[in-house]
Formats: C-alpha cells, sequence, structure tokens
C-alpha cells in the first residue's frame, strides 16, 4: 500500500517535473573526481542520483524504486538530472545542509532548507515540486532513505543532509572494509582491507593470549572484527565486562563495552589494559584514563 501511495505522489511529481528545463545536462553522467559533487548516472538500467564524497561514490536516489511500467526511461531520467543539478547548484553555493518540504501559493515542494525547516531565502532553495499533501513526509524520507540519525522531527520534518551524506559514506567505507587474517612469514596478522588499501591491525605475538589454539585465534577473533564492522558497529575498541567475563569488546567513545560487543575473552588473571596495548602495539605512556582504541583514525589515509 505504502509503495502504492509513493508511486502515485511521483506520478504528480514527474508531471510537473518535466514541464520544468533541466538544468545542465539531459543526458546521466559518468562518475566525477571532485569532492561533493551530484549528479544523475545510469549503472547497470539504474537511475541514481549519486554524490561523489571524499574522493569515494556515494548513492543517495535510487529513482528506480519508484518506477513502474508507467514511466519510461526518458522521465525518470529528466527527474534525475533536474534534481541532481539543483543539489549541485546549492552545494555550490554552500546552501545544502538541510533539506525539508515547504510551500507557497498552495503548492508543495522540497527544498533546502536551514535546520528549523525553513526554505532558503525567497524559496530560492527549490528542489522538487510535489502537488499534493498526501504522503509527502513519508515520500519524502522514502526518497532519500533517511537514516533515523539524519531526521530532525519536531514541530517540522527536516533531514540534516550533512549528516545524511557522512552515514552514507561511513556505510559505503564499510562494505569495501574487510579484516582478514593471513599469514605473513610464518606470523599471522589481522590486517583490514580498505578502499585505500590495506592496512596491518593486529601482529599476532606467538605468547599473546595462550587461552587460544594459535592456529584458531587470529581467525576467530578477526571474524569477530568483521562481524562487528558489517552492522556499521565498529569503531570504539577498549576493554571491560562482557557477558560477566573480562573481555577486550567494541565500546563507546569512554570506553564502555557495548552489551553484545565481545572480541575477545579474557581470563581472570589477564590485565585488560595490557593486552589492549600489547594488540595495538601502543607504546604511548600509560595514564590513569583506560586506552580507547579508535579505528577511524587507523583507517584515515596517510596526507
Amino acid at each position: 500500500m505504502r509503495q502504492k501511495k509513493a508511486k502515485k505522489i511521483l506520478s504528480i511529481l514527474l508531471t510537473s517535473a518535466l514541464t520544468l528545463t533541466a538544468i545542465g545536462s539531459t543526458k546521466p553522467t559518468e562518475a566525477r573526481t571532485q569532492s561533493k559533487e551530484f549528479f544523475c548516472s545510469l549503472k547497470q538500467g539504474q537511475l541514481v542520483t549519486v554524490a561523489n564524497v571524499a574522493r569515494e561514490t556515494v548513492k543517495l536516489i535510487n529513482w528506480q524504486q519508484y518506477a513502474s511500467e508507467n514511466y519510461n526511461l526518458n522521465s525518470l531520467q529528466t527527474l534525475c538530472v533536474s534534481v541532481s543539478a539543483r543539489m549541485q547548484k546549492y552545494a555550490d553555493l554552500g546552501k545544502l545542509n538541510y533539506i525539508s518540504l515547504a510551500q507557497l501559493d498552495e503548492r508543495l515542494f522540497l527544498c533546502a532548507s536551514n535546520i528549523q525547516g525553513t526554505c532558503l531565502q525567497d524559496n530560492s532553495g527549490y528542489l522538487l515540486p510535489l502537488q499534493t499533501h498526501q504522503n509527502s513526509k513519508q515520500f519524502l524520507l522514502g526518497l532519500f532513505n533517511a537514516p533515523s540519525e539524519a531526521v530532525i522531527q519536531k514541530q517540522k520534518l527536516v533531514i540534516d543532509f550533512q549528516k545524511l551524506l557522512a552515514t552514507r559514506l561511513k556505510a559505503y567505507n564499510s562494505k569495501l572494509t574487510k579484516y582478514r587474517c593471513i599469514d605473513r612469514e610464518g606470523t599471522q596478522l589481522t590486517v583490514i582491507d580498505t578502499p585505500r588499501g590495506s592496512i596491518d591491525l593486529i601482529v599476532w605475538n606467538p605468547n599473546l593470549l595462550p587461552q587460544y589454539l594459535p592456529r584458531n585465534r587470529c581467525e576467530i577473533i578477526t571474524s569477530r572484527f568483521q562481524k562487528h564492522a558489517s552492522t556499521n558497529n565498529l569503531r570504539f575498541i577498549s576493554w571491560g565486562t562482557v557477558n560477566n567475563s573480562r573481555a577486550i569488546c567494541v565500546s563507546d567513545a569512554n570506553g564502555k563495552c557495548q552489551p553484545d560487543g565481545l572480541l575477545i575473552t579474557l581470563n581472570q588473571q589477564d590485565d585488560p589494559e595490557l593486552v589492549l596495548r600489547q594488540l595495538f602495539d601502543l607504546n604511548t605512556p600509560l595514564t590513569r584514563a583506560k586506552t580507547v582504541i579508535d579505528l577511524n583514525r587507523k583507517l584515515q589515509p596517510i596526507s
């Protein structure tokens, strides 16, 4: 039922959009290289609005998900190109920070707005026309597949567009980030394959964590890293208690273990702070504060 309503809205939207002159090219383009560029792309038969962010291309809107036999490729293409070009226009002006719904002369449209949901001055933030109030909020959320952390729902629905981009980029990188156990000249290592190359994370000292069989230790623990990474849940690592046992764990920024954040179970006699520092080869001086590893720093490219 929700899909039918979304298609009905898009049908109205398409009728309005096709009367407008598309900004820029009327054809989908190939991926570009500059940061925060928005454009329409045709990949494997799918029309999508994409953005180049931090040298990576991430998907924002998949227009095909609203298509039906009544929508031909040219109609969707015009819509995709028009909206992508308008997004680029406001991004170039530094004004594509929030997106909301607005009304002018009984006409509803999506616009670039401020955090309160007010369109840019003189409605210069116009992005997309609508002619009905029916399910307009649901349509806005569905159009961008907006994650909850990017939605500001006070008196008015607003999408934090910069946060949405950051979430898309994080999800994109997590899909490309793989944790593997390898053997390098007789030494086992946990390595991270990232879009920018391979990074050594842990060099497994034979005397470290003797409670694990050496041949299984790297594989078991590396698979746990991958599990948490696959759910976008792996940034901070520290130590604490998980399932009533001492553990190295996925934590918050303050070092508190997440309830399901187990990475390595420790023996009672193990010093968790020492084990953590040995795992990640930390040579910084000890302090009273608990050590917290920020994996984002390890994954940042060297400039």
